[in-house]
């Protein structure tokens, strides 16, 4: 299986996963919402050290510095995300 079809069943999955939220309730959504963001903060060294990988890489493939900026992440960055997730 190439990239692209992995991709394709990455999102595919996620849209299928993103209609059975609908029917859940209010407080499922909250709870899984807090676990990923729990999930987020404690797996935070392993983002940022997967993170400097595609950093190496964007560099190489010579992507415009805003692009790179976007994609870095740091711990103030994770857990804007974290937090983020709590907003919903």
């Amino acid at each position: 299986m190439n990239l692209k079809e992995k991709l394709l069943n990455i999102a595919k999955e996620a849209k299928e996963a993103a209609g059975s939220l609908f029917s859940l309730a209010t407080d499922t959504k909250n709870e899984i919402l807090k676990d990923a963001s729990l999930s987020l903060l404690s797996r935070k060294a392993f983002i940022i050290k997967a993170n400097e990988k595609d950093i190496r890489l964007a560099r190489a493939a010579k992507k415009p510095k805003a692009f790179i900026d976007r994609l870095c992440l740091n711990e103030k960055r994770i857990k804007e995300m974290s937090d983020s997730l709590l907003e919903i």
